[in-house]
């Protein structure tokens, strides 16, 4: 097995692992479903600590490094702010690829989360990616005020905390719904709290 996928066939396994054993499973079980030797798998992570942060950076934080093309790519205010809603819950479709969401993945994926808040380098990282989620939802929203298309009944900031509160209502939905059902929640009440932000002129010429 070439090193490149060695390394990914571990992290692969372990966070599948994670999620559906919880973080208290095995180096062991870890390198027998890998199909790896303690060898390879010490080569690249010096412990499970190193491994899980690993498998944390890849399918929890990874999607907020799209942030900055999102924010300077082509579209208007509404279509990136759609994508940066959606990323909050890219870490659950990731879970959902182990097996039966409604049986192991949501239970999964609190098991990763009370991991994190127990490591203080991912309650960093976790942070610094809120933040930087936080401020491109300011961008966008200031730029659909420059478009002249939105025009916010409250600050940009309590514009951004509302759409906030509606992702972590989705999230918290997530846990006992579906995803899809979750996303759709999610994309309902978004687009309301955008269409009463909306001039009005724009609001009709959109209808």
């Amino acid at each position: 097995m070439k090193k490149k996928q060695s390394k990914t066939k571990i992290i692969v396994t372990a966070f599948e692992l994670f999620v559906t054993e919880g973080y208290r499973v095995g180096i062991n079980r870890i390198i027998d479903k890998a199909g790896v030797s303690r060898g390879a798998l010490y080569h690249y992570f010096n412990s499970k600590e190193d491994l899980f942060e690993e498998v944390v950076k890849t399918y929890f934080f990874k999607q907020f490094q799209e942030l900055p093309d999102i924010v300077s790519g082509p579209g208007n205010f509404q279509s990136k702010i759609q994508k940066i809603m959606y990323l909050p819950l890219s870490p659950l479709y990731e879970v959902d690829q182990c097996g039966n969401y409604q049986h192991t993945g949501a239970e999964g994926y609190l098991t990763i989360v009370s991991a994190i808040h127990q490591n203080k380098r991912l309650l960093q990282l976790q942070d610094d990616y809120n933040k930087l989620w936080v401020e491109s939802l300011k961008t966008v929203v200031q730029q659909g005020i420059k478009e002249g298309q939105l025009t916010p009944r409250q600050t940009i900031a309590g514009l951004v905390d509302a759409i906030r509160l509606i992702v972590d209502g989705a999230l918290l939905n997530a846990y006992n719904t579906s995803l899809e059902e979750a996303k759709h929640k999610l994309q309902r009440s978004v687009s309301y709290l955008l269409s009463i932000n909306f001039k009005p002129e724009v609001a009709v010429m959109k209808q």
